[in-house]
């Protein structure tokens, strides 16, 4: 409620002006109008608009005073502000208050009071003019409610929900922003709700004109506005952000995302050793002195060989990972297993966390058989089922072998 004095006075302060004179401007459709007497509140003439308004006849109207049309709750304070000026205390007064109407229904109104003087001063009659904001009032009680129902879901969303504004000039602002800002770029909204000069002070040196970039041409183009960038916030340090947001044209030429930016530093950090995982993994196969391959047990290929791998079978890394085993294995092994049944019961096994070591009759791209040592142990890596295998050619060692039990039954058939 305000309560605003008016020293102005809109109408003649001569007594003998009678109420004819203000006709015209009385009976205009879209504001009530009433003059009171002093004392007693009592209504001497109302206009059709009032009438209208409150939902009553303008003989029945006439019957009333001000204090009989005001909602209980406000009788106190319209009653102390009115009276004040019937004595002369005060030339008006502006206030938003309530009214009942015939029905009982409640109107919103705001109502400007104002004294008519007469000759010496002395106050001759109140002239009051009654405004309907209803309206306002509920699309004000609404805009709290979306604001309290954003403002919970704010809470419930990882991360901050915002409206960002860009103007023609290059000002920049957050019109809207929800509390975990404080957080992400740790400022409140009431920071950057007029300038959001602070927030890109926040942003990494080596990621802000990369983010400006993508801002000016999510603007030149009206499409979506998605980036990862890096902030250092003064108590938390370096930080990964992830933001996404759809911006509009505003009539003005103004550019406004709606959106929402979330931290994503563990994400971030879980990939970087992921990446740095993957780099010494490879250097290790890539250095490994045997033929190594990585079956993915779930498509049943494998993901990756080394060149030693790629020497062995005879077949380049890019065509080794359009197969599995089974393509570089004969349909069945030397004991008469088809290599299909025990390759799934081996891999099985490996999968289950026993080590596995064994002999395996491969299969070159030539065609050409020979006995390999194969060793399988499970591979737990970025939640997928792996298994890896290290492949030795035991063709020379089983030369060697034979060779040695010629000679043994060679000699023994001497002796």
């Amino acid at each position: 409620m305000s309560d605003l004095p008016r020293n102005e006075n809109p109408l003649p302060s001569t007594a003998s002006a009678p109420l004819d004179v203000y006709r015209l401007f009385y009976e205009l459709p879209f504001i009530g109008m009433a003059v009171c007497a002093p004392a007693g509140r009592q209504l001497q003439q109302v206009n059709q608009a009032l009438c209208d308004l409150l939902g009553f006849p303008r003989e029945v109207l006439l019957q009333r005073s001000w204090a009989e049309l005001g909602h209980p709750d406000e009788l106190a304070g319209d009653h102390a502000l009115f009276d004040a000026i019937g004595r002369g205390e005060r030339d008006g007064y502006t206030r938003d208050t309530r009214l009942l109407r015939a029905d009982g229904a409640v109107v919103h109104a705001t109502v400007n009071v104002q004294a008519v003087r007469g000759a010496r001063g002395e106050v001759q009659r109140i002239l009051t003019t009654v405004s309907d904001i209803s309206a306002r009032v509920e699309a004000e009680r609404e805009a709290r409610r979306a604001a309290a129902l954003l403002k919970h879901l704010g809470r419930q969303v990882p991360g901050v929900i915002y409206q960002f504004q860009l103007h023609p000039d290059g000002r920049s602002c957050f019109p809207f922003a929800s509390e975990a800002i404080r957080e992400i770029y740790e400022v409140s909204p009431e920071d950057v709700r007029d300038d959001a000069t602070t927030v890109f002070s926040r942003i990494h040196a080596d990621d802000l004109a990369a983010v400006a970039r993508s801002i000016e041409e999510s603007s030149r183009t009206l499409t979506p506005w998605e980036a990862d960038y890096r902030v250092v916030l003064p108590l938390r340090g370096l930080r990964w952000l992830r933001g996404s947001a759809r911006p509009e044209r505003l009539d003005h030429g103004s550019t406004v995302w709606h959106g929402y930016i979330t931290d994503i530093t563990e994400r971030q950090q879980a990939r970087e050793a992921l990446i740095e995982s993957e780099q010494r993994f490879r250097i290790q196969i890539e250095n490994a002195t045997e033929a190594i391959v990585v079956f993915d047990a779930a498509t049943g290929r494998f993901i990756d060989a080394n060149g030693n791998a790629e020497q062995l079978f005879g077949l380049s890394r890019a065509a080794l990972l359009e197969g599995g085993v089974l393509e570089v294995s004969p349909a069945v092994q030397p004991n008469g297993i088809p290599s299909a049944k025990l390759s799934f019961e081996t891999v099985d096994r490996a999968l289950a966390g026993e080590a596995q070591t064994f002999e395996w009759t491969h299969r070159h791209v030539d065609g050409r058989e020979f006995p390999c040592e194969v060793r399988l142990i499970r591979l737990p890596f970025d939640g997928r089922t792996l298994v890896r295998g290290s492949v030795l050619d035991i063709s020379e060692r089983k030369r060697a072998a034979a060779q040695l039990l010629r000679l043994e039954a060679a000699i023994e058939s001497s002796i």
